[in-house]
């Protein structure tokens, strides 16, 4: 019955997302200090992407989602942790995000570059690759850390929209994210992309 159901979605979808205006771009994360996500890693790349599902004069709805990939502050996880210095090798944290967002329209939607505000919800799955190697005094151990981690975020966005085409434009965006549960992950995350509209 499931796979009944996932046939007739993906077949009522398929032409209406081939019709949809598409925005992919780049990520660059940046962590707020002080909190444990910002002590122990270090910026983050990665890329995006977002359908809109529905269109009105002053904004739009969509579906989003996002990869980043963040590399380990080894001094800030020893001194957060343990309050001693090392070396770690060889990790990273990724986090995969999807959720619904609205973006609302500030200037002339005819004028070639207009500013937009927005707003974001949804879930995210954080997992990290194995924590090892840890060189000090004491010798070479394995972290006893388990970073995998899911929650819920919501992101406030500002951002500025310039058209180069008919159908493309060029989209720059700024904002604040923060997950619900404590202890509290707060980002700031600058992207860049393309909108590419039918």
């Amino acid at each position: 019955m499931k796979r009944i159901v996932l046939v007739l979605l993906s077949v009522a979808l398929v032409p209406s997302l081939a019709e949809a205006q598409v925005e992919v771009g780049g990520i660059y994360g940046i962590q707020l200090k002080p909190d444990a996500f910002g002590d122990m890693w270090n910026k983050g790349l990665g890329g995006f992407g977002r359908v809109v599902l529905a269109k009105r004069e002053k904004g739009n709805l969509g579906i989003e989602f996002s990869y980043v990939t963040y590399k380990a502050d080894w001094q800030g996880i020893l001194g957060s942790l343990y309050g001693t210095a090392g070396t770690i090798r060889g990790a990273s944290v990724s986090m995969l995000q999807a959720g619904v967002s609205q973006k609302i329209f500030l200037g002339n939607r005819t004028s070639p570059a207009i500013p937009f505000m927005g707003i974001g919800i949804g879930f995210f799955r954080m997992s990290a690759s194995d924590i090892s190697g840890v060189d000090y005094a004491t010798g070479v151990f394995t972290l006893p850390l388990d970073l995998s981690d899911t929650d819920g975020y919501v992101a406030l966005r500002l951002g500025l929209e310039v058209r180069v085409s008919s159908n493309v434009k060029l989209s720059g965006t700024v904002a604040y994210q923060a997950t619900f549960n404590s202890p509290r992950k707060q980002i700031v995350p600058v992207s860049i992309g393309f909108i590419f509209m039918p």
